[in-house]
């Protein structure tokens, strides 16, 4: 019986660490080692990329290629070629250059997010695309980025679902913690 119980634990840790695994395959986990450089990083990123897009916007023959093809913008668009690159290069920094794979994976959602955005943008100018400034396709831009990237929603958002904390009362790795004095996850918040 008790080599019965072993046996049973065992399946159970195994089982247990597979899907532990199976989780990290999703997505990468960052560990960070506290909620301030966590929320350091993540302006960090936000500032580069409003950056980039403000730059790229303001080059006129990126605009004027998003301005000839409002109405069908497409992957080959120079400014979406460029900002996935740009995209998949900050989110491998994000990362510390850790799962390649979903860094691209995740830059091309950006991207197709993005064109979802632009094509409501054009829906509602349907008759007058003329008045469609840079302005307008920075701010949609942006917005998309940073509400998938999201960090102060009731639903995580991607970096919050792949940012880690110790929990400074059981020292476990977790992504849903609290910060009252200490990080803390939800477990160990009283």
């Amino acid at each position: 019986m008790l080599a019965l119980t072993c046996k049973t634990l065992y399946d159970k840790d195994y089982l247990d660490n597979m899907m532990l695994l199976k989780e990290k395959e999703i997505h990468p986990v960052v560990i960070f080692k506290d909620i301030f450089t966590y929320f350091n990083c993540v302006k960090r990123f936000q500032v580069k990329v409003k950056n980039f897009v403000s730059e790229k916007l303001s080059n006129e023959d990126i605009w004027r290629e998003i301005q000839n093809n409002l109405d069908n913008i497409t992957d080959t668009t120079v400014f979406l070629k460029e900002l996935k690159n740009f995209l998949e290069e900050r989110l491998l920094l994000f990362t510390d250059k850790k799962n390649k794979k979903w860094c691209k994976e995740t830059s091309v959602i950006f991207i197709h997010s993005i064109k979802g955005a632009i094509k409501g943008l054009t829906l509602c100018f349907e008759t007058n695309l003329e008045q469609i400034t840079p302005e307008f396709i920075k701010n949609i831009v942006l917005s998309t980025i940073f509400h998938i990237i999201g960090t102060h929603e009731e639903y995580q958002g991607l970096f919050d679902k792949i940012s880690y904390f110790y929990c400074e009362e059981c020292n476990k790795l977790d992504n849903d913690v609290i910060y009252s004095e200490k990080l803390t996850c939800l477990k160990c918040f009283k």
